[in-house]
């Protein structure tokens, strides 16, 4: 028999509770926007193994309220895994070939330059990764996770 907890987070525009939320699965909760507008978003993740065994998988996630008029695109290896992903969302997982020398890119079209540049980053054969984009003290800031 399944028992079911109730515990919920509330903001100003929504609530989540822990009863939306299925046993076993695998979620990310999102706090994001500012201060006075802050957003509550209950992500699923996909944390499962990439259909080839030699690759990774990555997807993106946007919480830069400063750009939050328009979507954010994300590239590994010069290839696009996302595009145009909206603030408070993720992009779907893309895989890629594991590599020891990877170039992650982020970019908005509100940015003079990229949001977020990282080199020579591992991405491990059969990991999940997730690159958040949230917002600093000095504008938008990226964090790259490995979940799995």
């Amino acid at each position: 028999s399944r028992r079911r907890h109730t515990r919920c987070l509330s903001d100003w525009s929504s609530d989540v509770c822990s009863s939306d939320l299925a046993a076993g699965g695998d979620y990310t909760i999102l706090v994001h926007g500012t201060v006075d507008d802050p957003r509550v978003t209950v992500l699923t993740d996909l944390n499962r193994l990439p259909t080839v065994a030699t690759n990774a998988k990555v997807r993106l996630i946007h919480a830069a309220s400063d750009l939050s008029a328009s979507g954010m695109s994300l590239t590994v290896n010069y290839s696009a895994m996302a595009s145009n992903v909206a603030f408070g969302s993720a992009s779907t997982y893309s895989e890629v070939a594991s590599s020891t020398n990877s170039i992650i890119d982020v970019t908005n079209p509100l940015a003079l330059s990229s949001v977020y540049t990282a080199s020579a980053v591992t991405l491990s054969a059969g990991a999940v990764y997730t690159v958040f984009i949230l917002m600093g003290t000095k504008g938008p800031v990226g964090l790259l996770r490995r979940e799995r």
